[in-house]
């Protein structure tokens, strides 16, 4: 079973006990003292060059609306590229 499974089986039976408590029907909730395992780190996705290119190729830059999402773009390119390096 994967980390992400048992976290949410955590997490729901940890709710339901917390319930049972409010309701009176327990007087203490096991899932308190539990930890939650540790979620799984992915690798980041990226572009290649080919399709950052038909990304910037995409917007009007004559409309306020084009000019808008290439700067966000270029925006987001320059701070990922700063956390790269």
């Amino acid at each position: 079973m994967s980390r992400r499974s048992v976290s949410r089986k955590l997490s729901s039976l940890r709710s339901y006990y917390h319930y049972l408590e409010q309701e009176g029907v327990v007087s203490h909730n096991p899932f308190k003292q539990v930890t939650m395992p540790k979620a799984q780190k992915h690798l980041p996705e990226f572009f290649y060059e080919e399709e950052l290119v038909k990304l910037f190729e995409v917007e009007d830059l004559r409309t306020p609306l084009g000019q808008r999402n290439q700067a966000l773009l270029e925006l987001f390119m320059q701070q990922e590229c700063a956390l790269v390096k």
